[in-house]
């Protein structure tokens, strides 16, 4: 190989980079041949999708046990329940109660030697026939709690 023609060859792919878009556009390829086609790096055939994983149902929500209540600061007890229906103060404890139409939870809150007020006693109080359990009456009230936020 001479000399010049080395040049020419490693001159064609630069010249090639100077094609302008419609210089490429004008350019025709042609299709692949039967046997082209066969040597394809892909399939041929039309694919099936893959299977979507399937959407989770939602879960039942978890509700926190009443007993945990017992020993939490008068904030913590705000943040879960809101502000209570009825407080009464007798010094030095204070009377909390959250209402529904079925029961009512009384939550007795005393004074902390660090200040401020926590959780000393709870009990439940039903309304008419109802006779639900502690936990049972403040799940209720919580479900009231949710809905009304929902709501407004």
């Amino acid at each position: 190989m001479t000399l010049p023609s080395v040049w020419f060859l490693a001159a064609v792919p630069l010249l090639g980079g100077c094609l302008t878009t419609s210089d490429m556009s004008a350019q025709k390829v042609p299709a692949p041949t039967s046997t082209q086609a066969q040597d394809l790096p892909w399939p041929t055939k039309t694919l099936t999708p893959l299977k979507t994983a399937a959407v989770p149902k939602p879960t039942k929500p978890i509700y926190p046990d009443i007993e945990a209540l017992r020993g939490r600061e008068s904030d913590q007890v705000t943040t879960l329940l809101g502000e209570p229906d009825f407080r009464r103060t007798d010094k030095p404890a204070e009377l909390w109660q959250y209402r529904h139409d079925k029961c009512s939870v009384d939550l007795f809150l005393y004074p902390r030697a660090e200040g401020g007020l926590s959780v000393d006693f709870l009990d439940v109080r039903n309304h008419g026939d109802q006779n639900l359990s502690l936990q049972a009456c403040f799940v209720t009230i919580l479900k009231a709690k949710v809905g009304a936020g929902s709501q407004g």
